[in-house]
């Protein structure tokens, strides 16, 4: 098992901060984001798109954070964490499928990409892939 942050880790962690950079900013901003994502902007899509924001946000930032690191050991756990929110995240968006419509697709697509991003991630840096 490599100590040391690979090279994959670190650009998979600048993948994710540019996806989570364009997705947190069209939440952060639900007048703009609710049409193109095809749902109808309300009060309270207002408010649930904005705490979905903080959260992609703060993700977003624990990478940052992880493309400096130089050991695993120090960003170990954001990858558990994202592996997590991403699993859950790809379920939620299934289960919600008839409220997404054909954003449901992008959702899952997304979300997929990067689960599997940082499952590689996981399996370099533990060896257990080369």
């Amino acid at each position: 098992m490599p100590e040391e942050l690979l090279k994959f880790s670190k650009i998979g962690f600048l993948i994710h901060v540019i996806l989570g950079a364009l997705f947190a900013i069209l939440y952060w901003l639900p007048g703009v984001s609710a049409p193109l994502f095809g749902f109808t902007y309300a009060p309270v899509t207002d408010g649930l798109s904005q705490v979905f924001a903080a959260a992609i946000t703060g993700l977003t930032i624990g990478s940052v954070f992880a493309a400096m690191a130089k050991q695993w050991n120090e960003v170990k756990i954001l990858v558990y964490i994202e592996l997590i929110w991403l699993g859950l995240g790809i379920i939620a968006t299934l289960i919600n499928v008839l409220a997404f419509g054909t954003t449901t697709v992008l959702f899952v697509i997304v979300l997929g990409v990067l689960f599997a991003l940082f499952l590689l991630i996981f399996l370099k840096q533990e060896g257990k892939m080369k």
